[in-house]
């Protein structure tokens, strides 16, 4: 049984390190512990991981520790300065396009673009869901 949920939890670890692009080195010097850790932990060697050290792993991912863990990994961790840069972003998108999208509309786009922001910071994705958007505005 035991052994079933480190299987599950080493399963969720890797899918989440490739759901992010994440390797065993950056991310653990991102995170501020040894590679080793991570390591050991995918090796089987130790068969868990300190609450410590995944809380380390995902305040540097920006997610929740049971988000790495488990197979929801749509738990973020709100950024309260990357939320409200977020909010204006798309605030200021929604205005320039002169669309009236209804409040539940609204708070969709800012979610998916922050956590587009937050989980990828790359700028062409950001480019894309900005044309993505601006069709969907358009219709």
């Amino acid at each position: 049984m035991a052994e079933d949920i480190y299987n599950k939890q080493k399963q969720n670890f890797l899918n989440f390190m490739k759901d992010h692009n994440l390797n065993a080195n950056s991310w653990a010097k991102k995170a501020g512990i040894s590679e080793a850790t991570i390591r050991h932990f995918l090796s089987g060697r130790n068969k868990s991981i300190t609450l410590a050290n995944l809380e380390k792993l995902a305040r540097a991912a920006g997610v929740s520790p049971s988000t790495i863990i488990k197979e929801d990994s749509r738990n973020l961790i709100l950024d309260k300065d990357q939320f409200i840069e977020a909010y204006c972003n798309v605030h200021q998108f929604i205005n320039i396009s002169g669309k009236k999208l209804d409040l539940l509309a609204q708070a969709k786009v800012i979610l998916a673009w922050y956590e587009l922001s937050i989980l990828n910071k790359n700028n062409n994705t950001l480019d894309n869901f900005l044309k993505l958007i601006t069709n969907i505005v358009a219709k």
